[in-house]
């Protein structure tokens, strides 16, 4: 029995006085004989063949699918195979591709399961079976696991770690699925990677928040979900290692903020800082605006209007509680006007503290600022 928890930790209890009185008894049923026959349309194949798979059960109407798992002749790994059912042939059926990434040798059908009415049954390493092996020859196997690569192997919180993986027969793979494991709780992060046509890789980029724990994230699974075929990489040799990250404590402040120059008449204070930095703007010790800064670390936050020669603090913090800070003071809103002395229009003035401010041209070539 498994306890599932609300926090995602799990219980699992697996032996147990009680466990006894869940038992039953089961009569009159197939069973293990509802496999008829498995067969292959080919038992030979090289990369760019297709394996054809083929069931027979003596009762179709009690089984929707089956899965079928073959292991590989190097790694052992699994590869899953989904069969439907074709009503034309009255056969379950389903295909294998061979791609350059396959394994060369022999693989074995090792287990099925039929799924039907929400049972299922469960088959594994049946006399059957041996009819559904086939040979795989001219491969180079999991070579491409070799090429994972990490953008980063320290992170900090608001960092983002980007993965890259070159499979050279990417025709008819969906996307790949990285199973890494948390340093601490041993919780699992599951890294999902597409194809980038641009880049020719499978990629995926994994942004790091102040929820993930500090310390070493690894890798020992890789699995990769093709059409009908979900291929399953335990890595025994370590070549996953080159997934290998960690997270660590930021302690780092943002970049100091830049702030633009702010107006008595302004009502929005705009600048740039570390991008998605939280940021604070505060009048003494009153917070009088806050908003967070963009990808770009651009901000634009909202505040009252503000008397001149305030003193005005920006703080922004980064994902980590890393702080750093700004002052401004605010400075007089001067707005442009007109002058009309004695029906000339002259060089426009400006109009600030109720007093208008005119450029007089006295000569051509000078001006001075005169008060009126």
């Amino acid at each position: 029995m498994a306890f599932y928890k609300s926090d995602n930790n799990t219980v699992d209890l697996f032996t147990s006085e009680l466990f006894k009185n869940g038992n039953f008894t089961v009569t009159g049923t197939i069973g293990a004989g509802l496999l008829e026959k498995v067969s292959l349309e080919k038992t030979e194949a090289s990369a760019g063949d297709t394996v054809k798979i083929s069931v027979k059960l003596r009762d179709t109407t009690v089984v929707g699918y089956i899965d079928a798992w073959y292991t590989e002749p190097l790694t052992n790994n699994d590869i899953h195979v989904n069969l439907s059912y074709n009503s034309e042939t009255g056969l379950y059926e389903g295909t294998f591709p061979i791609r350059t990434i396959s394994e060369s040798g022999d693989y074995h059908l090792s287990r099925m399961a039929f799924y039907g009415g929400g049972n299922i049954v469960d088959l594994q390493q049946a006399e059957l079976f041996q009819s559904g092996n086939f040979t795989v020859s001219g491969t180079n196997g999991g070579g491409f696991i070799d090429s994972l690569t990490v953008s980063k192997k320290e992170a900090g919180a608001g960092d983002i770690v980007k993965f890259g993986i070159k499979v050279n027969d990417s025709a008819g793979i969906n996307y790949i699925l990285l199973w890494y494991t948390s340093p601490i709780t041993y919780k699992t992060i599951y890294v999902y990677l597409y194809y980038n046509s641009e880049s020719g890789m499978f990629e995926a980029n994994l942004p790091i928040d102040s929820s993930y724990e500090l310390g070493d994230y690894n890798t020992n699974r890789l699995t990769i979900y093709a059409s009908g075929v979900t291929y399953d990489y335990l890595d025994y040799d370590n070549k996953l290692m080159n997934g290998k990250f960690s997270v660590i404590k930021d302690i780092t402040a943002p970049v100091k903020p830049i702030v633009n120059k702010v107006t008595d008449n302004d009502i929005y204070v705009n600048g740039t800082t570390e991008a998605n930095a939280q940021v604070e703007v505060k009048v003494g010790t009153s917070i009088v605006g806050s908003g967070v800064a963009n990808a770009s670390g651009t901000f634009r936050i909202e505040i009252p209007k503000q008397k001149s020669g305030t003193k005005v603090t920006i703080n922004a913090k980064d994902l980590a509680g890393n702080t750093s800070t700004a002052q401004v003071v605010i400075s007089t809103y001067f707005r442009s006007v007109k002058i009309q002395l004695n029906g000339v229009d002259f060089n426009s003035g400006y109009f600030g503290n109720s007093t208008t401010y005119v450029h007089w041209s006295a000569l051509k070539s000078l001006r001075f600022l005169t008060r009126i």
